[in-house]
């Protein structure tokens, strides 16, 4: 593997697996980036007729420079999570354990 020092080295359009490899990211998480327009049509990427998405490499290196938002986890904390923060749930979680519910 040749490691680039020189962002400008890299070839003009890269491919997702090249952006993930950039981004330290999974190439799923690149296409999540995409289909939540977190990475942006036109100016992050382009998809020629009938050919796999292109990333330009611009677009991509202007995204890291900025200070980007990132996709927050769909995932819903965990009971304790929401009972740390929640006295009323600890309590109803309490009554539910001990069969008062």
């Amino acid at each position: 593997m040749t490691i680039v020092v020189d962002p400008r080295l890299l070839p003009f359009y890269l491919t997702k697996d090249e952006v993930a490899h950039l981004l330290r990211l999974s190439p799923r998480t690149v296409q999540n980036y995409c289909d939540n327009r977190v990475l942006v049509r036109g100016t992050h990427w382009v998809k020629p007729r009938g050919g796999p998405r292109l990333f330009l490499r611009d677009g991509i290196l202007a995204w890291l420079d900025a200070d980007v938002p990132r996709i927050r986890s769909r995932r819903p904390a965990c009971r304790v999570d929401l009972a740390a923060r929640s006295p009323e749930l600890a309590a109803a979680l309490e009554r539910e354990a001990a069969g008062g519910l």
